[in-house]
């Protein structure tokens, strides 16, 4: 399944953006203002950071597969325009001779 653009571009950002600024916070007020868990909670968003990036990029694979294929077939069909178009001028070349 793909993910929308739009989706995908709100959900990179709080990957690589958002998730390790509070993670980062997180671990660093911790110690200082007692705050519960400081360890499980820091392990448990840096976990969920890396999974959130492994899934982008696993989308972000299969979106470059597909456009990759759409390239290919794109070629062909241009390819077989051009052959055409050739075929068409050397008929249009036998007919003048």
């Amino acid at each position: 399944m793909l993910i929308d653009e739009k989706v995908k571009e709100i959900l990179t950002w709080v990957a690589l953006v958002l998730m390790p600024a509070i993670t980062t916070l997180w671990l660093a007020l911790g110690p200082i203002w007692h705050l519960p868990y400081t360890e499980q909670i820091g392990a448990t968003l840096t976990a969920a950071t890396a999974f959130l990036g492994a899934i982008l990029g696993v989308n972000a694979k299969s979106n470059k597969d597909k456009s990759d294929a759409a390239a290919v077939e794109k070629d062909a069909i241009t390819t077989g325009k051009i052959d055409e178009l050739i075929s068409k001028i050397n008929e249009l070349e036998n007919n003048n001779d």
